[in-house]
């Protein structure tokens, strides 16, 4: 790993599979890690395992030093407690969110706007914690993270730190990510778990034959809420499902321990803004109740 220079000090808040890659991959810069689960952790990737230990203060500890970037990677259903945790030991910290779904913004308040940096990623990682005492991921893709290109020194720091994960670009195009992820989550993530299988084994199964109807209905609301999103947006769909063929999904992961789900950011947030646009949302609608059924 590369190191940082000048290096902002970096707080993950989370310790699930995204916190741990993200620990993992910034293992170069000086972190911590903020969260349930205590270190070492396993990372598994290309048939090669790294065990780290990076400093950890659970939620509830308190801490010497503000960090100068919180990167957010928690569950939906933990981010109440993030938001909490900034505003106590973070309040002029750059946080640079990196969840899954959309409205974080909203649900971030009343931390200022400028103080954060909405990302999106499609780095994959499953859980595959042996005990409790025992926590690991393996990593299916280092796939790609883009964070908005506003200037900030600590971003530049952080892309130079790894190059070849972090892209910096523009907000339209931020925009657009955040809009294709959601989109391509809204039909892996629901379908993966009610199929409880893995990304690869999703084109054989009979719910597939939803991916299309479901992709397009997506598509029209993202247009209608002014998004213009590539033409070939379903073969990058049937790419991301091959790239990431021995992933779980994190909602799978999510039902299979009892958790809830993060649902309502994804296909819940389709159905709000289908609402507030006027537009039918049935397959995104049907989704949404019966993953909430399924794990509420």
């Amino acid at each position: 790993m590369e190191s940082c220079d000048p290096r902002p000090l970096v707080a993950i808040l989370g310790s699930g599979a995204l916190a741990r890659f993200w620990a993992w991959a910034l293992n170069g810069c000086p972190l911590w890690v903020v969260g349930q689960a205590a270190p070492p952790y396993h990372v598994h990737f290309q048939g090669h395992t790294d065990s780290i230990r990076p400093p950890f203060y659970h939620w509830q500890q308190p801490i010497a030093k503000a960090p100068d970037v919180v990167v957010l990677v928690t569950k939906w259903r933990q981010l109440s407690r993030a938001r909490d945790w900034i505003l106590q030991w973070a309040p002029q910290s750059l946080v640079v969110s990196l969840m899954n779904g959309m409205g974080q913004e909203e649900a971030l308040a009343p931390i200022p706007p400028d103080h954060m940096a909405i990302g999106v990623t499609t780095a994959a990682a499953t859980r595959e914690d042996a005990t409790a005492q025992d926590l690991a991921i393996s990593v299916q893709s280092l796939g790609q993270t883009f964070l908005p290109d506003r200037g900030e020194s600590n971003l530049r720091v952080l892309q130079k730190a790894r190059p070849d994960l972090i892209q910096l670009v523009d907000a339209d195009e931020i925009a657009s990510r955040r809009w294709q992820k959601l989109i391509f989550n809204s039909v892996i993530n629901p379908l993966s778990a009610l199929a409880d299988c893995a990304n690869g084994e999703l084109p054989q199964h009979p719910l597939w034959a939803l991916s299309r109807p479901l992709l397009a209905e997506s598509r029209r609301i993202a247009e209608a809420a002014g998004q213009c999103l590539p033409a070939d947006v379903e073969s990058r769909l049937q790419h991301l499902v091959q790239e990431t063929a021995g992933n779980v999904s994190s909602m799978l992961q999510d039902v299979r321990h009892g958790y809830s789900t993060e649902i309502g950011a994804i296909n819940g947030y389709l159905v709000h803004r289908a609402n507030q646009l006027g537009i039918p949302a049935p397959l995104n609608e049907a989704l949404t109740r019966l993953i909430e059924k399924l794990a509420p």
